[in-house]
């Protein structure tokens, strides 16, 4: 069974645009949408958008619709600054393997990071266009930086001060 690559628009009744996303099951995301999204009630029609190649150039041409078109539900990126639509926090860290009962593919992580939509979508978007081979290099890479850019005070032990 092939992917079907899919760039998805929900717009209000009078025409604005409520939402942008992207699935490789269209039909089970718009199910999720319908169950639980907070713009789905305002929802009046959906356009479906196919024909994308990759995953990858499914992930940019989101980000890039999410620029220039500011849904009122996606989170947007204007000047390098990330502007929620809605309050939601900037990211929770979860440590440990997952839930007892939930099943997940691969590689237990030893850390779980939830960042919000825009901050993922600008991941998929620089991992599309080559920046990086990953979205977890490109965080390994902010950390690092981060950590050289504010070092700890620490003791001649080397424990913290």
């Amino acid at each position: 069974m092939s992917n079907d690559l899919v760039l998805y628009r929900f717009f209000d009744a009078d025409g604005a645009l409520l939402y942008v996303g992207k699935s490789i099951n269209v039909w089970r995301r718009l199910g999720a949408h319908r169950r639980g999204s907070e713009f789905y009630p305002e929802a009046a029609s959906v356009t479906l958008q196919r024909g994308f190649g990759s995953e990858s150039e499914l992930a940019a041409a989101e980000a890039a619709a999410i620029r220039a078109e500011r849904p009122r539900y996606n989170y947007e990126t204007f000047s390098g600054d990330l502007t929620p639509a809605t309050e939601e926090p900037a990211a929770a860290l979860r440590m440990g393997r997952p839930a007892k009962g939930v099943t997940r593919i691969g590689k237990t992580p030893a850390l779980t990071i939830r960042m919000p939509k825009p901050i993922r979508d600008e991941l998929a978007y620089r991992v599309a266009i080559g920046e990086s081979a990953s979205e977890a290099e490109i965080i390994r890479r902010a950390l690092i930086e981060y950590f050289e850019y504010h070092p700890r005070d620490l003791q001649v032990d080397g424990t913290p001060a």
